[in-house]
């Protein structure tokens, strides 16, 4: 798998009256994918009215396959597709906030989920609820070391509910009736 492929697929999209931002597309990619929800469901949020349905159907289960086989090696921490270091810190940070909010987004509701989250992993979605809401006011250095403090910290919060919900999933599946 080419790493540049995924973020070309949703670079591509912009082109097509969406007007979401790559990183909120990632949010909403990931929030899916952690909820064990199918390319289907990202076609119909993504492209409800278009007209070039079997095309759009096909990037969006290509897209979500390549970022299933990202989420699903624990090598490395997963990271969400953001503005780069080469952007200033207010548009890394609202890169940053937007994803999080596509993340919650297509996630569903926290209390839904309660039951299904370890008492940490539930305690950083409410953080990443907070984080989507932050906004940064300036680019000192200060701001810059807790905007890369805040990135490890949903990096590492999204990585806990991956792993406890594909958990459930994976359980859910195996699961026979007697």
């Amino acid at each position: 798998m080419e790493d540049s492929e995924y973020p070309a697929i949703l670079h591509l999209w912009l082109g097509t009256g969406i007007t979401a931002l790559v990183s909120e597309i990632d949010g909403f990619v990931c929030g899916l994918l952690t909820r064990g929800a199918t390319a289907t469901q990202l076609h119909e949020l993504l492209f409800a009215e278009d007209e070039m349905a079997e095309e759009r159907q096909q990037q969006c289960e290509t897209a979500m396959k390549l970022r299933h086989q990202q989420l699903m090696e624990f090598d490395d921490l997963f990271e969400p597709l953001i503005e780069d270091d080469t952007e200033s810190l207010t548009i890394r940070t609202d890169s940053l906030a937007t994803w999080c909010y596509g993340f919650l987004a297509t996630l569903g509701d926290q209390q839904e989920l309660r039951d299904q989250l370890s008492d940490d992993s539930y305690e950083s979605l409410q953080d990443l609820q907070e984080i989507s809401q932050v906004t940064a006011d300036s680019n000192d250095n200060e701001n810059e070391d807790a905007f890369y403090e805040l990135f490890e910290y949903v990096r590492v919060a999204v990585s806990l509910l991956i792993t406890d919900l594909s958990s459930q999933h994976q359980n859910s599946d195996n699961e026979t009736l007697h």
